[in-house]
């Protein structure tokens, strides 16, 4: 499984691992089991079981549903808040949209998340070159 910490061992805000301490950290406090979860969005409780413990990260595909049963905004579980330039949020909407349409873009950004900028920056500059 990817690390997906900061420099100080912090959970970086918006990985898998944050949105996932979010997501069971307001469950837990509402004292919603995991039965009553899978029940109300749709999954098998072993699938949430899965998600609890670390071992599977589909909950990502989830997070929309998830964040209206809990009846919280998305960026209450990912952290990020796109309200800060809302002029991004329509970009940044079409870039999930992508992700979770397109299953190659989904490979391409697991395949780069643990790259560094100089690897970013050759791969654009191929991907550009082969646009050409």
């Amino acid at each position: 499984m990817s690390n997906n910490k900061n420099s100080k061992g912090n959970i970086t805000v918006g990985s898998p691992e944050y949105v996932r301490d979010k997501i069971f950290g307001l469950i837990d406090h509402r004292c919603i089991s995991q039965r009553t979860l899978a029940d109300d969005i749709g999954v098998s409780e072993y699938i949430v079981s899965k998600w609890k413990n670390g071992h599977s990260q589909s909950f990502m595909s989830k997070i929309g549903q998830i964040a209206k049963y809990l009846s919280v905004p998305i960026e209450t579980l990912t952290g990020i808040n796109t309200q800060e330039n809302p002029a991004n949020d329509e970009e940044i909407r079409g870039y999930l949209e992508e992700l979770k349409s397109r299953s190659e873009m989904r490979t391409l950004f697991k395949i780069s998340k643990g790259a560094t900028k100089e690897d970013i920056e050759k791969t654009i500059d191929i991907l550009k070159t082969l646009k050409k």
